[in-house]
């Protein structure tokens, strides 16, 4: 199960970027939800509509590149 030093290389990348992508999509959603509840709460809710979809792009703009890279190996 001992793999070459180049396997392990792009394992510990992978791990590396999967970190770092999970740590922004974390942070995004902890900075956002208390905000989408305080429109939501004052009735804003054209506020909380266009502050969801930017929400809702960078997710996808942030996960996107991840699934297709995983259908693509």
């Amino acid at each position: 199960f001992l793999q070459n030093e180049y396997v392990v290389g792009i394992y510990s990348t992978a791990t590396k970027i999967y970190g770092i992508v999970g740590t922004l999509l974390i942070a995004a959603t902890a900075a956002t939800i208390p905000r989408l509840a305080m429109f939501m709460g004052q009735g804003r809710m054209s506020e909380y509509n266009k502050l969801l979809k930017q929400v809702i792009n960078i997710m996808i703009f942030l996960v996107l590149p991840g699934i297709l890279g995983l259908f693509m190996v």
